[in-house]
């Protein structure tokens, strides 16, 4: 497809009156004023920048854009490490355990004048990209490059796997080790814990996530049943946060692992043979694979047959 220019120009009056903003390629000046914002992540205390409200030349419409720099700081704030060239944002480094989307990069190479682009790891891939404006930023009285919120919402979405939501005054960014909140409080309300290590009693994260072939994030959560001897287990599935059910539909005495294997999740079982007791199986362990297909979770083998 091909769009039009972005926006670039200067601050002609004062930071808190309409500004007039000269287009690279449009036609006509275009208008622009500065509003107040409330940029939060989560852990993380809120920065209060200004944003600019102004047309989204691609669309046509009202949007609202923020200065670049503050979406940086907020990414590095969790851990998140960019650079930027002037046109392309880059991620250079996320934090362990990350599931990071780099499938199916649309196009190579540096966008066009009036435009920027979202890339990761230096290579100039465009995961997205979005038209840009410079503008003074009224806090620090220099120009600094302005980019939509719905674009950049898009990319954290789509490529970082986190959680953004705009109000129209603030912007709210979940990152992937706070995004399994609401994994964590559905599995607890089907009387599930989902214990940790002995210096982690509770898990903040999966036992296993991996990227399925539709670029959708696949986790699982090892879950032991509430105020029991343990000996009652399931693996909790979910695709993007939506819980698609357990590994079986009775309980596991016991789970030994659950692990990221290319596209799918291994989940060992052990095998208890005749007359084992729930401590000591003897049986020969059995690994299964569980892939998402499109639509529903497949096993690569059967489940184990028990105390036989």
């Amino acid at each position: 497809m091909k769009y039009k220019a972005g926006l670039i120009g200067i601050m002609a009056t004062s930071a808190m009156t309409t500004q007039m903003l000269m287009p690279v390629v449009a036609h006509a000046s275009t208008s622009v004023k500065y509003a107040p914002t409330a940029i939060e992540m989560t852990g993380q205390p809120a920065v209060n920048p200004q944003h600019v409200v102004a047309n989204d030349p691609w669309s046509g419409k009202s949007t609202s854009w923020v200065p670049l720099y503050y979406l940086q700081a907020a990414l590095q704030s969790i851990g998140v490490h960019t650079t930027w060239n002037g046109n392309t944002l880059n991620v250079t480094s996320t934090p362990s355990g990350w599931i990071v989307n780099v499938s199916g990069a649309p196009q190579t190479g540096a966008p066009p004048a009036g435009e920027m682009q979202f890339s990761i790891n230096g290579n100039q891939d465009d995961f997205i990209r979005a038209p840009k404006l410079t503008a003074n930023d009224p806090a620090s009285k220099a120009p600094t490059t302005y980019v939509p919120i719905y674009y950049a919402n898009l990319f954290l979405k789509q490529r970082l796997q986190m959680n953004g939501t705009w109000t129209g005054d603030t912007w709210s960014m979940i990152s992937q080790l706070n995004k399994y909140s609401n994994e964590i409080t559905l599995i607890n309300g089907k009387g599930y814990d989902v214990p940790g290590t002995a210096y982690d009693v509770t898990r903040t994260t999966p036992n296993a996530s991996v990227q399925a072939p539709s670029g959708e994030t696949l986790s699982a959560w090892i879950g032991e049943k509430m105020a029991s001897d343990g000996h009652n287990q399931f693996v909790f599935f979910f695709l993007n946060g939506k819980y698609l059910g357990t590994d079986t539909a009775k309980p596991s005495l016991e789970i030994t692992s659950a692990k990221a294997v290319g596209n799918g999740i291994a989940v060992t079982y052990p095998v208890y043979k005749k007359n084992d007791s729930f401590a000591n199986p003897t049986g020969t362990p059995v690994t299964i694979t569980y892939t998402w297909n499109g639509s529903k979770l497949i096993p690569n083998k059967p489940y184990p047959s028990q105390f036989s």
